[in-house]
């Protein structure tokens, strides 16, 4: 899949991966990075609008599997959006194949789910779909889902709905919606700045020489993207 494949949900950022967004928002000192989400597919790559809800979560208090609520935040589910579910990081799966699928046909791009995640073999292999983990166990046993549409907060970071959110094999960026022009402004920028040091290399200059060049543009120290 290349970089113009990706799902996307927000216009502008069809060139931009989240290896250059997480990059940019860094220096826009705005969003951060989720570091411990990992894909659980083979997808990995989306740019999109973060729709979010929670799980609560009462472990001494079994619920019927039909209390679980996830009609709430699957009928919300509109074409572009991400589905940001925190789980509170806990190994149990908090999604299957069925919301998958849902998300999938309502015109998701992604899920990001701060649990575990089932049924992983019946899940389309190109979907963007990421966890902590896979797990048998459900937490719908002692949980359900409420919040949606509220705030989140996942390893620190506070992911709203609306926000602009992306994804890479390396985990997770979200930025806030109302940065997210700054943070394209500043994704292109390093582009342009590594597609210079790229072209100089072919050129035959020196890193060095490179190297401070690209300092002189604000670029962070090529890494090879």
């Amino acid at each position: 899949m290349t970089i113009n494949d990706r799902p996307t949900g927000w216009p502008g950022f069809e060139d931009v991966d989240a290896y250059t967004m997480g990059d940019a928002a860094r220096r826009c000192q705005v969003g951060g990075v989720i570091d411990g989400l990992k894909p659980q597919t083979a997808g990995s790559g989306f740019v999109g609008r973060a729709l979010t809800a929670r799980v609560e979560y009462h472990p001494n208090t079994p619920l019927p599997l039909g209390q679980y609520g996830a009609a709430a935040l699957l009928d919300r589910v509109a074409p572009g959006d991400v589905v940001i579910l925190d789980g509170g990081a806990r190994f149990l799966s908090a999604f299957g194949d069925l919301a998958i699928t849902i998300i999938q046909r309502r015109g998701g791009v992604a899920a990001v789910v701060n649990a575990a995640v089932r049924d992983i073999e019946d899940i389309d292999p190109t979907f963007p779909l990421f966890a902590r983990g896979v797990a048998i166990t459900s937490i719908a046993s002692h949980g359900f889902i409420t919040g949606v549409g509220e705030p989140v907060h996942v390893e620190g970071i506070k992911i709203e709905t609306g926000d602009l959110v992306a994804g890479c094999k390396g985990g997770i960026v979200a930025v806030p919606a109302g940065a997210a022009d700054e943070v394209r402004r500043q994704s292109l920028e390093i582009i342009e700045s590594d597609r210079r040091v790229r072209e100089g290399l072919e050129r035959g200059e020196s890193m060095g020489s490179l190297w401070q060049q690209h300092k002189a543009t604000g670029g962070a120290e090529p890494q090879g993207r």
